[in-house]
């Protein structure tokens, strides 16, 4: 009997519709595999039971306790620290013993803090550590938002040990040329197989992020929420069925959804759906791609719509959206929500189908090709 390769995964695992569908197609695609799930979230058993999938995570020490941490961190920031990082290597060590390759999944994983250029406890500079004589991939991100040249070139040496790293944008992989083990291929979901499902008339959705808690956007809060109320009180006299969707409950999207929805009066509030992800990806899915038009903010948002061939507006928050529009050689409108709050005339952006070529499909199936060569040749010693 051939033994199953064993991979352990790090990714985000806070009910994110988009790293979820990463994690779908990763364990879809390598079905004679068992993967070990970095989490504390249990509940992701549950969202793939039907896959050899096991979530696993480090107890948490004594030290983490809210209120002891508290105090350690403002008496000895250091030896915290020291502490959580020993905990956190016994943890993992233990783990390389029990696993084959070191997958790390993800899109925005290289974004510079606000207090600190480098987390002094980086887990993917233990994780490439712990793994240094085992296969390790970095797949389907970017790189960025940064400013400073330390940040990159920390993440430049961190980047060259791994095995391979695959961004999803030309920008991002340009910043790395320099390293042979970098490339780049389409966001992953571009190779996602979405349903068909049939559009409902006179029906539309608009995807909502909280920028409260995002430093650099909070300041467009307002004028950003205020912008979709008014959008969707003039589709609501045109006679639409409005639905808003929250990607991400943890990131606060329910919370702004909540937010716009008090702000109108009980009458519209009927033409209203409220439509969260909470793990039921299929279901969710469904009920997104049945709305004919959408103005996206989330970014996989954008990249579903473009797939169902929904008429579409995306609200830029990030250079990372368009990064990725440019790739593909997006032609449709848009709106920057910055412009929103310098008043640009933005109200005669028309939302409008576009149609991703095909090759952008083909392509975004690249980021798994070293996986792929990898497993290959564990299962062809195996046999």
């Amino acid at each position: 009997m051939v033994n199953k390769k064993r991979i352990l995964v790090k990714a985000y695992t806070h009910k994110n519709l988009g790293d979820d569908l990463f994690l779908k197609m990763l364990f879809e695609r390598y079905p004679e595999i068992h993967f070990c799930l970095l989490s504390q979230n249990s509940s992701y058993n549950n969202i793939f039971p039907n896959h050899n999938v096991k979530t696993i995570a480090r107890r948490k020490s004594l030290f983490e306790n809210k209120f002891i941490k508290k105090i350690f961190v403002k008496l000895n920031r250091p030896l915290w620290i020291k502490l959580i990082t020993g905990y956190t290597e016994k943890f993992l060590n233990r783990t390389k013993n029990e696993n084959d390759i070191l997958v790390v999944i993800g899109g925005s994983i290289f974004m510079e803090g606000k207090n600190e250029i480098i987390p002094q406890l980086n887990t993917l500079d233990l994780l490439q550590r712990i793994f240094s004589n085992k296969p390790t991939f970095i797949l389907g991100t970017n790189f960025g938002p940064y400013k400073s040249i330390e940040f990159r070139e920390f993440y430049r040496n961190l980047l060259g040990k791994y095995s391979d790293v695959c961004f999803r944008d030309s920008y991002s992989v340009s910043l790395f040329d320099d390293l042979p083990n970098t490339r780049m291929a389409p966001d992953i979901i571009f190779g996602y197989k979405i349903p068909k499902v049939e559009k409902i008339p006179k029906t539309i959705g608009f995807s909502i992020i909280d920028l409260f808690y995002r430093p650099d956007l909070k300041m467009y809060l307002q004028v950003y929420e205020d912008y979709c109320l008014g959008l969707i009180l003039k589709y609501i006299e045109l006679g639409y069925t409005i639905n808003l969707f929250s990607f991400c409950t943890y990131e606060g999207d329910t919370r702004a959804i909540e937010r716009i929805s008090q702000k109108l009066s009980l009458p519209y509030q009927k033409s209203v759906n409220k439509v969260f992800y909470e793990g039921n990806i299929d279901d969710f899915l469904r009920t997104y791609l049945s709305v004919e038009i959408m103005y996206t903010t989330r970014f996989h948002a954008t990249i579903l719509s473009l797939l169902g061939e929904q008429k579409i507006v995306p609200f830029i928050y990030s250079k990372k959206m368009l990064n990725v529009l440019d790739d593909i050689g997006y032609t449709g409108n848009y709106i920057n929500i910055q412009d929103i709050a310098k008043n640009v005339d933005v109200s005669k952006v028309i939302p409008k189908k576009f149609f991703v070529d095909n090759s952008i499909v083909t392509k975004s199936q690249n980021h798994f090709v070293e996986l792929d060569k990898i497993i290959n040749s564990c299962n062809q010693r195996s046999q």
